[in-house]
């Protein structure tokens, strides 16, 4: 099928205007079982339409598969006329579909237990579904990226756990949301199917969900469009469906409501729905890393012959280490075996492909800054004195030479960590020397104490003191929340549910700006 354009159906009543839905020429459709009457009318108006049925389940975890596949069985045998696609489930990686161990703000990276649990529960539902159904092509149901699906965070594999399963099913759905501002064509939003195919590159992809929840912005149509020309790259992908039509569902869903938007709304109706004389261009995609059975990079990152061994020092990353010695970060973790880039140890040997047999670890104080700057200088103890140009924060200047804010905060007693001048003069710990935030706390309380009271939305008391943010934190349980493109204090506040003014108290950041990502904030547990 050469026509990829697509749409999802509404969650949960029929369209309020049939017309522009059945007339925009899609040939590829997601249409919830809730909505079964549109099966039989989408036939009806494109003979050679794809159409999924996506059978929605909450506490999928709960269901009996013998019971569920009989149901699905039940339906697909009724609508047998018109479709034999079928998917079983939706995002089982969410915590909002059932599982408790499911990804939410609390707990963003799911443990592979939960990926354990959806491979047995799939392996059990494919069983039956092949028994009753099989004539039906069966969609595997799509994850919700950027939960460890894809090791986009650097941890374990949930693709790989769910290998079993994946390829027992005849097609694999995906999920692609892109943010407006970075646009459709990044590896991290909207061509996230990629990934995906890395791992299964055998097997055929629909996209049974894609968009940028941001339809009223001027910049939808044209980035819609884009996307969708974006997959005439791709002969593995079948079909995608935006997300969503029209709905008077969950309210998190309005902003992806396609006929919020008049103008998108036009264009996906009157754009020609052939392949474009010109495609769009495409990220480089990344190699594929196997946690059960390492596999060797794509070509485009070879492991380099030879190498060295090193051992990991207090305060180490795995991607700080493959920048210090110039390799690529896919190669290293191949090199090693390590399918979990956040389980580094100090005192673990590794083996730098590439690196000659002898070679020292390079300096890992960053090169010099700009020409007009001056450059950092070493100091006796293996730090590094920095002078802070305009527009520097500590939380920048923290990311680049690979520390913690509290650690600078405690080498410079600096009483304000919001407030740095151009100018002037910082010492830098060597990241062997970085202070946990427990051990910067006792240093800064021992060595300038201040005033200050950690109130709730008290903006008269922005300068608290060390004793005040460790009686805070004292008896609470804490967690890392490591920071994103287009975060701020307010975001991340709302993400877990509490007072912005305390996450900014407690981590020693400005309320204002975006945070710079990478920053790796106190996040106080209830």
């Amino acid at each position: 099928m050469t026509n990829r354009w697509g749409i999802h159906a509404p969650n949960n009543r029929r369209p309020r205007n049939m017309s522009e839905f059945f007339d925009a020429g899609f040939q590829n459709y997601t249409v919830l079982h809730g909505n079964e009457n549109l099966i039989s009318e989408i036939r009806a108006r494109y003979p050679d339409a794809q159409i999924l049925v996506r059978m929605f389940l909450t506490q999928w975890d709960k269901r009996d598969p013998s019971d569920w596949a009989r149901e699905i069985a039940d339906f697909m045998n009724r609508n047998r006329p018109f479709t034999n696609q079928v998917t079983w489930a939706n995002e089982q990686n969410l915590d909002l579909e059932g599982h408790p161990q499911g990804a939410s703000p609390q707990q963003p990276v799911p443990p592979p237990s939960l990926y354990q649990d959806i491979n047995r529960w799939n392996m059990e539902m494919i069983r039956r579904l092949r028994e009753a159904i099989p004539w039906a092509r069966l969609h595997y149901p799509a994850f919700a990226n950027n939960h460890s699906d894809d090791m986009n965070q650097g941890g374990y594999i949930g693709l790989e756990i769910c290998r079993p399963s994946i390829q027992a099913a005849d097609v694999m759905d995906c999920h692609c949301y892109w943010d407006v501002n970075d646009g459709p064509l990044t590896l991290e939003g909207g061509q996230r199917f990629v990934l995906t195919h890395n791992f299964f590159p055998d097997k055929p992809i629909f996209i049974s969900e894609c968009g940028n929840f941001a339809v009223r912005d001027p910049r939808a149509p044209e980035q819609y469009v884009t996307w969708m020309h974006s997959l005439y790259h791709y002969p593995y992908v079948e079909g995608a469906t935006f997300f969503i039509w029209d709905s008077d569902g969950a309210t998190e869903n309005a902003p992806n409501v396609i006929t919020e938007s008049a103008a998108l709304v036009r264009t996906l109706r009157e754009t020609s729905k052939d392949a474009p004389a010109q495609l769009p261009p495409i990220p480089v995609a990344p190699p594929v890393i196997s946690a059960a059975r390492p596999m060797p990079p794509a070509p485009s990152a070879p492991v380099p012959a030879g190498g060295t061994d090193y051992t990991v020092l207090p305060g180490d990353t795995l991607i700080a280490i493959a920048k210090r010695f110039g390799v690529d970060l896919a190669a290293l973790m191949v090199a090693n075996a390590i399918a979990d880039a956040r389980l580094l140890r100090a005192g673990q040997r590794l083996r730098i492909p590439g690196a000659q047999e002898g070679q020292a670890a390079p300096p890992s104080s960053p090169p010099p800054a700009s020409p007009t700057a001056p450059a950092p200088v070493v100091v006796s103890g293996g730090g590094t004195i920095y002078i802070v140009r305009g527009g520097d924060t500590l939380s920048a200047i923290a990311v680049r030479f690979n520390v913690t804010v509290p650690a600078i905060v405690a080498a410079n007693q600096l009483s304000n960590a919001n407030v740095i001048r151009p100018g002037q003069q910082l010492t830098i710990p060597k990241p062997a020397m970085v202070l946990s935030v427990a051990e910067a706390v006792a240093t800064l309380e021992a060595q300038k104490p201040q005033v200050g009271v950690l109130g709730v939305g008290d903006a008269s008391t922005p300068v608290v003191s060390p004793r005040e943010i460790q009686e805070f934190l004292a008896g609470k349980r804490t967690t890392f929340y490591v920071t994103r493109k287009g975060d701020t204090i307010p975001r991340v506040a709302a993400l877990f549910k509490m007072d912005a003014l305390i996450l900014s108290q407690i981590n020693q950041v400005g309320m204002r700006g975006e945070l710079i990502p990478g920053t790796r904030l106190i996040i106080p547990m209830r």
